[in-house]
């Protein structure tokens, strides 16, 4: 998909047995693919853990992502202190 960030898809497998599919677009907007519905709380525990992973897989590969600012990274190093 040419509007996604360069990073991958990712999967989560929900506590009801369904999958969810996380796309990054940018550092606080996804499109999110599920099975199930989601609650509101759901939906934003799923998208918060999916961009932390993305950021966290991005600095480790060194990999670019479009959407994401160097803010973004910084919140990752002052998280994980």
């Amino acid at each position: 998909m040419p509007f996604l960030s360069y990073a991958p898809t990712r999967r989560r497998v929900l506590a009801s047995g369904g999958v969810a599919w996380y796309f990054p677009i940018s550092s606080h907007r996804a499109l999110v693919v599920s099975q199930d519905e989601l609650t509101k709380h759901q939906l934003e525990v799923l998208v918060e853990g999916s961009r932390i992973a993305t950021v966290k897989w991005a600095h480790k590969h060194q990999q670019p992502l479009f959407g994401f600012g160097k803010h973004d990274f910084d919140e990752l190093k002052s998280d994980v202190v």
